[in-house]
């Protein structure tokens, strides 16, 4: 699950002193978004490399630019061996959320024969789950949380 990997990058973020100030209203949002991250398995042998929390704002909102949220991003080394779709298909099968979209579309040359690029979007309740696999063949992979995200 993401809370092993996520108290060893929180132990050395808080050890290098890079934990962010932020609004009280961000800290409590931020901190629902972790707690939904807990709940999502990891593949096995990725390694979280890092974690972001990046603001929304409302969409028409221009000029006040109203923060409505926040994004948490995690971002995971893949194994060398791990495919795109071999990854699509452990979260396909181990995360019992709606799937409300896949997109997916050939993969660079660069990737394995028959590799593709995935993201699949999820919602559970008001809750979502982003997992983006286009940049799988570079072993990389990222996924994105936002407690109160969705919008369905």
């Amino acid at each position: 699950m993401i809370a092993l990997a996520l108290t060893a990058l929180s132990t050395a973020i808080v050890a290098t002193g890079l934990v962010a100030c932020g609004s009280a209203d961000r800290g409590s949002y931020v901190r629902a978004n972790e707690q939904l991250a807990k709940q999502i398995p990891i593949y096995p042998g990725a390694v979280i490399t890092r974690e972001t929390s990046s603001p929304e704002y409302r969409e028409d909102s221009e000029i006040n630019r109203q923060v409505i949220g926040y994004t948490t991003l995690y971002e995971f080394k893949l194994p060398s061996r791990a495919k795109g779709t071999t990854v699509a298909a452990y979260y396909r099968q181990r995360l019992h959320w709606k799937l409300e979209e896949a997109l997916v579309s050939p993969a660079p040359p660069s990737a394995a024969p028959g590799d593709k690029t995935i993201v699949l979007n999820y919602c559970r309740g008001k809750a979502t789950v982003s997992i983006n696999l286009e940049n799988a063949y570079l072993h990389r992979m990222e996924i994105a949380v936002d407690h109160a995200g969705c919008t369905n």
